[in-house]
């Protein structure tokens, strides 16, 4: 209990680390919630922006940060040690106004920081998109030059950092037209990323594969550590339901506390 009240109060405090280094960087703040963890940003750089932009930043997702970065500083000789905070803080201010000019010509409301990315979530017609270049790339395993977005690469991204990821599984899915390559591309990558790290969004794929047999087909070939398979809703467990497919995993110690 008292570790867990020592780490809110950091988290706090990083928070708010993080809004103060947002205003020092240019970022025209137009208000913040410490309960929400959010950030309502009007203007960058000078700029306003044609609408708010909600900026959603979970201070456990920070922290985790901090805590990497400070492991891999290293000091140059001669130099002071820098503050790992700062320069953390300071590095993730920069990619969100990054985020927020590359994304402006499609006027997101929100913005979520999560696993080291800055993601907003696609619209309608995007989905419809990336879940088509998905198909087409997993279908013909085709190579895309360095500078353009791999969309094998940015669903997965998108399946763990959106706010709402599962609408682009379903476009996905919808493509597959008896494809067991889809699926189980599917199954095995992106959804058994989002299983793995988004335990919020358990009970909807759940719901998805009770009802629907090409999520429960998916579901079958996504692969957890027995610690998080023992967390699972039961059905999911139980290996042989009579109402949709198991996902295949392999139990395995509980992580140490």
């Amino acid at each position: 209990m008292r570790r867990a009240r020592a780490f809110a109060t950091w988290a706090v405090q990083l928070f708010e680390l993080f809004v103060k280094t947002m205003a020092s960087q240019g970022v025209a703040i137009h208000e913040h919630d410490i309960e929400r963890a959010e950030i309502v940003i009007d203007a960058v750089d000078g700029e306003s922006l044609p609408a708010p932009v909600r900026v959603c930043i979970p201070t456990e997702e920070a922290a985790a940060i901090v805590v990497m970065m400070r492991d891999h500083l290293i000091t140059p000789p001669g130099e002071s040690p820098a503050d790992p905070a700062e320069l953390t803080v300071t590095e993730l201010v920069d990619d969100l106004k990054e985020s927020i000019r590359g994304s402006l010509a499609r006027s997101p409301d929100r913005i979520t920081f999560r696993r080291g990315k800055f993601v907003y979530q696609l619209t309608p017609s995007e989905i419809v998109e990336l879940a088509r270049a998905n198909v087409t790339h997993v279908r013909t395993d085709t190579q895309v030059e360095s500078f353009e977005l791999d969309p094998l690469f940015r669903v997965p991204d998108y399946a763990v950092c959106a706010d709402d990821p599962l609408p682009l599984l379903d476009a996905i899915l919808e493509h597959e037209s008896g494809d067991d390559v889809i699926v189980t591309h599917l199954g095995a990558g992106p959804l058994e990323d989002l299983l793995h790290d988004r335990r919020d969004q358990w009970p909807r794929v759940d719901d998805r594969a009770r009802r629907q047999p090409v999520w429960a087909a998916a579901a079958s070939g996504s692969w957890l550590p027995g610690h998080l398979h023992d967390q699972l809703p039961e059905p999911r467990r139980s290996g042989h339901s009579h109402r949709h497919r198991n996902m295949t995993v392999t139990p395995g110690p509980a992580p140490l506390r």
